[in-house]
């Protein structure tokens, strides 16, 4: 049986697959999460799109489209002042600094082909939520909701 990861400051587990299974559906579980919505719900949206527009349901174009559906917009990958990359750890700190009124959740492009919802808490901030601690791999894009 699969041990269960510790929360941090960083990151917060959750896991919404309701069989409780990481099976390559990462992108279902950071939209599932960001969006407050059902595993299946996200699930059933995105497989409708992928067969209208002959994609699997999680490749960017599918679910760039059903974000762009619900409000969402990309933001390529932040850089810090030096130009380097943040790591997940670093950009949930910048995310505490710069957002103070605006504290919607973010879906996350995260280490190598994963999506990872970040949302705030008032007890640690913006966390990384997801079934496994990705918070020190490095960020990519984006997305937000539009308020």
């Amino acid at each position: 049986m699969r041990k269960i990861p510790e929360d941090t400051m960083y990151f917060t587990y959750r896991q919404v697959n309701p069989k409780n299974k990481n099976a390559g559906d990462c992108v279902v579980r950071a939209l599932a999460s960001a969006m407050g919505l059902e595993w299946e719900t996200v699930y059933d949206a995105l497989c409708e799109l992928g067969r209208k527009y002959k994609l699997m349901p999680n490749d960017d174009r599918c679910f760039e489209k059903y974000l762009e559906q619900n409000g969402w917009v990309r933001r390529k990958q932040p850089r810090k002042f030096d130009n380097t990359k943040y790591t997940g750890k670093e950009f949930c700190d910048y995310l505490d600094e710069t957002r103070k009124r605006n504290r919607t959740p973010i879906i996350l492009s995260i280490g190598c082909q994963h999506l990872s919802s970040i949302e705030w808490n008032s007890v640690s901030g913006y966390t990384i939520c997801d079934s496994w601690d990705c918070s020190d791999s490095c960020v990519g894009k984006y997305y937000e909701r539009i308020v």
